[in-house]
């Protein structure tokens, strides 16, 4: 039986799979991201999207042993490029809506402070 450790990739080994996904978003999708936002992507998923994030993982630990095949005779490499875009637009998406509450919450606290003021 294996141990945990051997399921979770050390440091080591995540620098070339981070490497090999980065070269494979720019060269097949057109995708510019750094390791750093990749990691950060999938850490927000893994907080906020718990069971997207068990079901893509189970599909990664799969894929490890071998090779996924699409149940629908519809899904292409195509539609898989166009879902990965849409993702990666939606969470940039977010994160501009996420800033823009933060200056919003940060102009009401200085509004708030400024009537306390009087």
């Amino acid at each position: 039986m294996m141990g945990s450790m051997d399921r979770t990739p050390t440091l080591m080994s995540e620098r070339p799979i981070m490497t090999k996904v980065v070269k494979s978003l720019r060269r097949n999708f057109g995708v510019r991201r750094s390791k750093g936002q990749l990691r950060k992507l999938w850490s927000d998923l893994k907080l906020r999207e718990k069971d997207q994030y068990r079901r893509i993982k189970k599909v990664l630990l799969k894929s490890d042993v071998q090779v996924v095949v699409p149940k629908s005779s519809d899904f292409t490499s195509d539609s898989a490029q166009r879902m990965i875009q849409e993702i990666m637009f939606s969470s940039r998406d977010l994160d501009i809506i996420k800033e823009k509450t933060k200056e919003i919450e940060q102009r009401l606290k200085n509004m708030i402070d400024v009537l306390g003021g009087i």
